[in-house]
């Protein structure tokens, strides 16, 4: 039987806990790096904790946002929970004060994608992090400990391995114990990448909306590794905590500066027997890492897509996955899409899980095609679509998802190669919009 408990910690608790953020710009319907928080521990708080019972700091996200990456996964079916262990720092100005909690002190213990809170365990209580000339010193405002997550590998090593020379961290940097990615046992990111493609702040009262609710709860410890989340947070415990609440400034949403037309449409048939439609894309002021346009055709259209043969398309590695394993290269294919442009194409395909069908005449056509453009002031690129030889005229419709990606260089380079200097995901979504192309035109067979 799994039991989950948990108590309200008491008012003598408040305010002793400070928290300070850095605000990023974000965009609505987007994955984006937010910004970073400072826990600042200003007094002896939680005194009976042990490593069997803990305390848990739920760092819970609102309104609809949610983790786009997994850091700290889960254990049990197939996966495998790698704490981060969280750098504490002294932040007060006497010199006889040394830093002497444990490495494993504070710890990252759940962070999973598409849940909504990341949860720290503190297992020794804070009266045990500071000693003055060898005897306990008691954390206040003047004397705080602090401890970070937000950071990049380097910059948490920026941040803690001069403190840690001097006694006054208790970790160079963030880092995971006997992680499989070696450079983790030095460093590892803590950047928060979150999913804002489900938010519902309120845009019209503020641009800096409460990003985060900090609560303080006590929970069997099994319970926050079980492959189903924690009970949700909002009534678990009392939110004892002061200083702010924000980790990112929203930008308004915009429409997709992208423009459809048709060229041509003729009855001129293919070896197939199939008539094109074709059609012109422009795409203005292409992302700085590129902008890829989906197209996606009605579920029971009678036109689409040709295709070639099977390439292999450029691999990234899977960055929604990096929970302490050895990043892996992702293969990616798709098939090769006929396309001309008058800027520069890095990739367009039709993947391999599109929505294909079957023409009359046995031609496999597709409903979905992709085209990624490298980064410039504009864009246009040609397309054509293709159905059976009709008397009958067929209007055509298409669906245009854009994404723009600002984000690519992304890996960070020696001595800290292999952890995140910046979201990967760091990519606007546009909404969608449907457009109608125009007319196939009713041809006849000649004969």
């Amino acid at each position: 039987m799994r039991l989950t408990f948990f108590w309200i910690l008491s008012i003598s608790a408040w305010a002793q806990i400070n928290l300070r953020t850095n605000i990023q710009s974000v965009l609505l319907n987007a994955y984006s790096e937010a910004g970073g928080i400072t826990t600042a521990v200003q007094g002896d708080v939680f005194p009976d904790i042990s490593s069997e019972q803990p305390v848990f700091i739920a760092y819970r996200f609102l309104y609809g946002a949610s983790l786009s990456q997994t850091l700290v996964d889960y254990q049990g079916d197939g996966h495998v929970n790698r704490p981060i262990n969280l750098a504490i720092q002294y932040e007060g100005n006497l010199l006889d004060h040394t830093v002497v909690a444990p490495p494993d002190a504070v710890s990252i213990v759940r962070w999973v994608r598409g849940e909504d809170t990341i949860w720290v365990k503190i297992q020794t209580p804070p009266r045990l992090w500071l000693q003055r000339q060898g005897s306990p010193a008691s954390l206040n405002p003047q004397n705080a400990c602090a401890f970070r997550i937000g950071l990049s590998a380097r910059n948490s090593f920026n941040f803690a391995s001069s403190q840690y020379d001097q006694g006054r961290a208790n970790l160079r940097a963030n880092s995971r114990i006997d992680a499989p990615h070696t450079i983790e046992n030095t460093a590892v990111s803590t950047l928060i990448l979150l999913d804002l493609t489900q938010f519902t702040g309120d845009l019209t009262s503020s641009l800096f909306p409460p990003g985060f609710l900090a609560q303080t709860i006590y929970l069997n410890p099994d319970s926050v590794i079980y492959p189903e989340p924690p009970p949700a947070t909002v009534e678990a415990g009392m939110p004892l905590f002061a200083g702010d609440d924000s980790i990112m400034r929203l930008l308004p949403d915009s429409e997709a500066p992208t423009n459809l037309f048709v060229t041509t449409a003729t009855c001129q048939s293919n070896p197939d027997g199939l008539v094109p439609l074709n059609f012109r894309v422009s795409v203005h002021v292409i992302a700085e890492e590129g902008t890829q346009i989906e197209i996606h055709l009605p579920n029971n259209s009678e036109y689409g897509f040709v295709f070639g043969d099977l390439i292999s398309l450029e691999p990234h590695y899977d960055w929604d996955l990096w929970a302490g394993d050895i990043p892996q290269e992702v293969t990616r294919e798709g098939y090769q899409l006929g396309v001309t442009t008058t800027g520069v194409v890095d990739e367009a395909y039709v993947p391999k899980n599109a929505r294909f069908f079957e023409t009359p005449g046995g031609k496999t056509l597709s409903r979905d095609a992709v085209v990624r453009l490298a980064f410039g002031s504009n864009a246009t690129f040609d397309l054509s679509l293709f159905r059976p030889i009709s008397p009958t005229v067929l209007p055509a419709s298409v669906e245009i998802v854009r994404t723009d990606y600002f984000v690519d260089r992304w890996l960070d380079s020696p001595p800290f190669e292999l952890t995140q200097r910046g979201s990967p995901q760091n990519q606007h979504i546009y909404h969608p919009f449907n457009a109608m192309l125009g007319n196939f035109p009713g041809c006849t067979i000649s004969k």
